[in-house]
């Protein structure tokens, strides 16, 4: 390396390169830009959609189901947060909404008082109904080229982190036998959520997860809203199989739909082993009252299995969110990355995306990443949780992993946040590359190829973007 190397001259030239070549989010859930403009959120409603909120306030003490009820004047909900949001100040999540709507809306977080949350408020509602917002910030600021919306979610995987979390069953299994059918269809479909890629430039992925648990007839519903066909008329495990290979094959012919997603992590655990045909036809031959936890999760392991290796069959990548499930009383450890082993090995042809780098086992990730062709990382959240342990995981990585198995992603509802969480893992990158730079470990310009390839290429390649 020249002496005349000025490390300030090189992350200056990785912004601008990054700027000109682009990006990729390969994992977000940006509420579509028609849905923004229906939902209109203020700043309360914005904010109760941010990592901020849903993390570092709550773990702080905010009174959330108060916070968030409809009766509740906003003038009262200012006082209930503000005091509690100036504790949040140190944490990354913090960082990311500051940056967000400074940069977006030349607002000050650090300023936000009684006095003037109105003017922030108002900010976001016209944002809403501006026509062109999401091209300004995506594509004119960050010049995102493409990305992987996280397109729906069952209103039963989000029913049952609920009621686990709130202590109302013990476990994934009670829920899904004895709580799941005494639940209103309706009900359920109003916890469906849904993003629309109207205004992104994006495709997206489908989560298979309502697939795994998808044999009572009280689900077959939530299958119809979300996959169509006829699940109604499903009456044993081959009929069941024969609409799971319809649904994806009609995924993997839609040019709009490019990966599958499973976040089934939120309720068990990533092991899944290899079931017996006859063991999985359990839940179609037995009385439900008759079924036990391991009928349950036998189904799921099945299935799980099927539906990799028909995904390697079709090209379609898998993203698999791994490590803390973020909610509930579901331990992380039961999500470690490294319970995924068998089914990465069994499924050579599968692409796996490993969601979130495993935190806070992102060293299994790793190790899977080096010792599997098929297995790829993604930074998505795990840049957000901590500043500091996403650097260490990124220098971990790099000491490890091939630069074309690295991914980054926003993992965010609205754009301005995403904005935000783009800003702060930037600078996580070329921080970590320029020290590689600096101990003469990598040339700059292998230094601007990893950050190109984390950014944009991986993704781009992975997604056949």
């Amino acid at each position: 390396m020249s002496s005349a190397f000025s490390l300030s001259q090189w992350r200056e030239t990785a912004r601008n390169r990054l700027r000109e070549h682009g990006i990729v989010d390969a994992h977000h859930h940006t509420l579509g830009q028609s849905q923004r403009r229906e939902r209109n959120p203020g700043l309360w409603d914005w904010l109760s959609e941010s990592y901020l909120f849903l993390v570092s306030i709550r773990a702080a003490g905010l009174e959330v189901d108060k916070f968030l009820d409809p009766g509740v004047p906003d003038n009262h909900r200012a006082q209930m947060l503000l005091p509690i949001l100036k504790l949040t100040r140190a944490t990354t999540y913090y960082r990311i909404v500051w940056e967000g709507l400074r940069t977006a809306f030349d607002f000050d977080l650090n300023t936000l008082d009684e006095s003037n949350w109105q003017v922030l408020d108002e900010l976001i509602r016209l944002a809403n109904q501006q026509d062109d917002w999401f091209d300004e910030i995506l594509v004119r600021r960050m010049n995102q080229r493409s990305g992987v919306l996280d397109r729906q979610v069952g209103g039963t995987l989000t029913d049952a982190i609920m009621t686990i979390g709130a202590g109302d069953v013990a476990d994934w299994d009670n829920y899904i036998l004895k709580v799941r059918p005494t639940r209103d269809a309706n009900e359920m479909a109003a916890k469906t959520k849904k993003r629309s890629l109207d205004g992104q430039p994006s495709k997206a992925s489908v989560k298979i997860d309502s697939l795994l648990y998808g044999w009572p007839q009280s689900v077959r519903s939530e299958l119809q809203d979300l996959f169509g066909g006829n699940p109604e008329e499903v009456r044993d495990l081959d009929g069941y199989l024969n609409y799971v290979d319809g649904i994806l094959e009609q995924i993997s012919a839609d040019r709009q739909l490019v990966a599958l997603k499973s976040a089934i992590v939120g309720v068990r655990s990533l092991h899944f082993p290899l079931v017996d045909k006859a063991r999985a036809q359990r839940v179609f031959r037995e009385p439900v009252e008759h079924l036990t936890a391991e009928d349950v999760t036998s189904f799921e392991d099945f299935i799980m299995n099927h539906i990799c290796r028909r995904a390697g069959e079709r090209g379609l990548p898998i993203q698999f969110h791994t490590g803390s499930p973020f909610a509930g009383a579901h331990p992380d450890r039961y999500c470690a990355p490294s319970f995924l082993t068998g089914l990465i090995a069994r499924c050579p042809e599968t692409r796996f995306d490993l969601m979130h780098g495993g935190y806070p086992y992102w060293g299994e990730s790793a190790t899977l990443a080096v010792r599997f062709p098929n297995v790829y990382l993604n930074l998505a959240w795990l840049t957000m949780i901590s500043d500091s342990e996403a650097r260490v995981a990124l220098r971990s990585w790099l000491d490890q992993v091939p630069a074309n198995k690295i991914m980054w992603g926003g993992d965010c509802v609205f754009v301005e946040e995403t904005y935000g969480t783009y800003l702060v893992s930037r600078e996580q990158v070329i921080d970590v590359l320029g020290e590689k730079i600096s101990r003469s470990e990598i040339s700059p310009d292998d230094g601007l190829v990893c950050l190109q390839r984390i950014f944009c290429d991986n993704a781009k390649e992975l997604f056949a973007l």
